[in-house]
């Protein structure tokens, strides 16, 4: 197994190993208001947001749903970058497999 081979079965097992995946961002928005010539701060407040038939559709998420959800879109974002990395590893292994192969001949 070349060194490219090697690199694309690493990044293989390292893709096998994302178990959760969510599409879109996961935002934070926090409140103010005043009370009695105070300043009160309230949330944090959270937001997921993606895209969905050509529209930003935004929900709101209760905090007991953030953890999960945020793994789920730091496993896609890990997911595109080693989809990324596979593609890269890949054109390298064609470019050194066609330096590899001699040139045509031309017999005119």
């Amino acid at each position: 197994m070349n060194n490219y081979e090697t690199k694309r079965q690493e990044i293989l097992e390292k893709m096998d190993t994302i178990k959760q995946m969510e599409h879109g961002r996961l935002s934070e928005e926090y409140r103010e208001r005043e009370v009695d010539g105070r300043i009160h701060r309230t949330g944090p407040y959270y937001k997921h947001q993606v895209w969905r038939d050509g529209k930003n559709v935004t929900t709101r998420v209760k905090a007991a749903e953030v953890a999960p959800l945020r793994e789920g879109i730091e496993g896609m974002d890990r997911f595109k970058q080693l989809s990324s990395d596979f593609v890269a590893a890949t054109v390298a292994m064609t470019h050194s497999q066609s330096e590899e192969m001699p040139g045509k001949k031309n017999d005119r």
